[in-house]
């Protein structure tokens, strides 16, 4: 019995030593992510559909399920969580409001968590 049991030792070690090599080669052994840096997944522009003009003062929301958040910005609008599925409204007084609906962010392929952003354009029928 001692043998069985000296085998079975042997083999747990030699599988926590494979699982860590696999870890450590995933990983390449050191940190390969720089630092974080927030990049939005979503850049949105409105403008007027009548004379392309760029509107700023836009209230832009972004929801996908519970969630909804009002993007930043002035005449270009920022924002969103990172990979998800959104729609995009816009609204500014005098002019009906505008959706894009089922806007797309995916997840980049690389080891570090990142997105692609994604640049929609909305444009706003005058009233």
């Amino acid at each position: 019995m001692p043998r069985a049991r000296d085998n079975f030792r042997r083999s747990a070690l030699m599988c926590g030593f494979a699982l860590a090599a696999a870890v450590l080669s995933a990983c390449g052994g050191e940190e390969t992510c720089s630092p974080p840096v927030w990049v939005y997944p979503l850049r949105v522009e409105v403008t007027d559909a009548t004379t392309g003009e760029t509107l700023c003062g836009v209230r832009v929301r972004v929801r996908s399920g519970d969630r909804e958040e009002v993007l930043t910005g002035e005449c270009s609008y920022v924002g969103g969580w990172g990979p998800e599925t959104y729609d995009v409204l816009a609204d500014l007084p005098g002019y009906a409001p505008g959706t894009r609906a089922n806007v797309r962010v995916r997840a980049l392929g690389d080891e570090c968590p990142s997105w692609e952003t994604v640049r929609v354009s909305i444009a706003l029928d005058p009233l």
